[in-house]
């Protein structure tokens, strides 16, 4: 036996091998068509067209995927069956999930209803193999609801801390591409309000000028009283920050702005978290204004810059000239200089002009 399936015009041609040398007595009598397990065509005959190899055709509606089986009896005795997987262009679906929680108490249960449709025509979908899967939890069996719904139940585990369950749906069906969807919530405790962390910060950045240094009080607290934790997780961003425990759930933070070309945002994130207690978390979101400094130091660690030195230097050596100047001068103007060498009938004033090093 040798099967084809044309996907166009959706029709299997079964090609069958039976020798005999009466095809009117002894011939192949049943000719069964299964789509994916199920009966979908069963022929009779009394005879067969040729005495060896012949050909007949179905007209068989089937979708990427599916798989055709054909079981042939021979009127006095034995059989053949062989079958082939269906090969032609797949659609698109997608789905939504209902309900999507953030969070789900441990030991509790969760019932989920899966829609599912197609992308093309926006049609519930039914017949979808739906698997979900859970990491540390259970999944009740799929049940199918109609009009590309699908629910099930998820059970929550007990544990001992508090963790992160992720659920997979895998999606399958003939004709449409795999699907696969992806949740993630938190697993946590029965928490009243006594067992609920919360963050307060204070003061409240709207704005820091680059190099600036602030510092943030924060308080933990739990049922109002302050909650005696060992660290905090922070993350911040555009500087630098020391974290330092002052208290019973006190802690202050001292942040410094890192200099930037332009006004920038920036954040800081504190969250805590500690067993048996639902985490909180808090982020200060904030400017970080450009005012122009460089933020670099001097290379020798206070005072001038070696070039203000050296502007020094040259005033100080242009006044000291000018003023030796303008004391020869005022002597030929009273008609004598001061006691000197003389030269010429002239006499001249030996003038000392202290030289002035630049530094470089």
């Amino acid at each position: 036996m040798e099967l084809e399936y044309d996907y166009g015009s959706q029709v299997l041609s079964v090609t069958i091998t039976h020798t005999t040398p009466a095809p009117s007595s002894h011939y192949v009598e049943t000719v069964d068509v299964y789509r994916n397990d199920i009966l979908v065509l069963e022929e009779h005959y009394d005879s067969q067209p040729d005495p060896r190899t012949f050909t007949y055709e179905y007209e068989v509606t089937a979708v990427d995927g599916d798989i055709l089986r054909v079981h042939a009896e021979c009127s006095i005795q034995g059989s053949i069956e062989d079958e082939i997987t269906v090969e032609g262009p797949r659609e698109y679906m997608y789905l939504s999930v209902n309900p999507t929680p953030e969070e789900v108490e441990m030991g509790s249960e969760l019932d989920l209803t899966v829609n599912i449709y197609t992308e093309e025509d926006d049609m519930p979908l039914d017949g979808v193999s739906v698997i979900p899967r859970v990491d540390l939890g259970l999944v009740s069996e799929v049940s199918e609801l109609g009009l590309g719904g699908y629910a099930f139940t998820y059970s929550a585990p007990d544990l001992e801390s508090e963790d992160i369950e992720v659920l997979n749906l895998s999606c399958t069906k003939n004709g449409y591409h795999p699907l696969y969807f992806e949740i993630s919530f938190d697993l946590v405790l029965s928490i009243d309000d006594s067992r609920k962390i919360e963050i307060a910060m204070d003061p409240w950045i709207y704005g820091i000028d680059e190099g600036e240094t602030r510092e943030i009080n924060v308080v933990v607290t739990a049922g109002g009283e302050p909650l005696d934790i060992g660290t905090l997780d922070v993350d911040y961003s555009k500087g630098s920050l020391d974290v330092e425990k002052i208290g019973v759930g006190m802690f202050r933070l001292t942040y410094e702005a890192a200099h930037v070309d332009a006004d920038t945002s920036a954040f800081i994130r504190v969250s805590a978290s500690m067993i048996g207690y639902r985490s909180d978390e808090r982020r200060m979101e904030f400017v970080i204004r450009d005012t122009g400094s460089t933020g670099e130091e001097p290379a020798d660690g206070g005072g001038p810059a070696p070039y203000t030195w050296g502007l020094v230097a040259l005033a100080a050596g242009a006044i000291l000239v000018t003023a030796s100047l303008v004391f020869l001068i005022y002597s030929k103007r009273k008609g004598r200089g001061p006691p000197g060498e003389k030269r010429g009938g002239r006499v001249y004033e030996a003038v000392e002009v202290e030289e002035v090093q630049e530094d470089s």
